[in-house]
């Protein structure tokens, strides 16, 4: 199909066409751009959400780690018996 083809713009309208285009263009692109920023701020965001929940983790772990530490052998036994079950 050769649509464009049997399409003809006069002259004196190939300039202000061209315009059109160029606004077009740029129009398009900057909310491109505007949108790959949101999505890059937004991921910074996630990160570091992600970050903080792992330091969290880790040191409720560790807390967890060094109570256990402290614990007697017998207590020790009975709750790593608590878990099997």
């Amino acid at each position: 199909m050769t649509i464009l083809n049997e399409i003809t713009l006069p002259e004196k309208y190939i300039y202000l066409f061209q315009l059109q285009l160029r606004k077009i263009f740029t129009t398009i692109n900057a909310e491109k751009e505007e949108t790959a920023k949101l999505y890059k701020a937004k991921l910074t965001e996630l990160e570091q959400k992600i970050e903080n929940l792992e330091e969290r983790y880790f040191r409720k772990e560790s807390i967890i780690t060094r109570k256990m530490t402290n614990l007697e052998p017998q207590t020790l036994i009975l709750y790593s018996r608590s878990l099997q079950t």
